[in-house]
């Protein structure tokens, strides 16, 4: 049982922070995609790395009222779905919006 609590919470964890830093990391490729320049995807992803740090606030207090287990599962459920979203936008308002509730939901499983 120990082995599989460490294994699952150390899959969640990478999953959680790839989805933080892929963003940064295609960020060209999707300036190019959108014509947009790197001030305006600057300002993009600064919303996304808000909203998971902001999150991170209430995490303790939701974790204590629904538990470790519900909390864990549903910011990642929401984020795998917010990261779908993402992966369709077909504008920047889509994407920023995506971005900015993706990085709310992976911020509620990090602390």
């Amino acid at each position: 049982m120990e082995l599989r609590v460490i294994l699952a919470a150390s899959l969640a964890h990478g999953m959680t922070h790839a989805l933080e830093l892929a963003f940064a990391a295609l960020l060209v490729r999707i300036g190019a995609e959108f014509g947009a320049g790197l001030s305006l995807l600057g300002v993009i992803a600064n919303v996304g790395t808000l909203t998971f740090g902001a999150t991170a606030l209430p995490s303790g207090w939701l974790t204590d009222r629904f538990g470790p287990r519900a909390v864990i599962t549903g910011a990642l459920a929401t984020a795998a779905g917010f990261a779908v979203v993402v992966a369709v936008a077909p504008n920047l308002v889509v994407l920023g919006t995506a971005l900015a509730l993706l990085g709310a939901a992976i911020g509620l499983y990090h602390p």
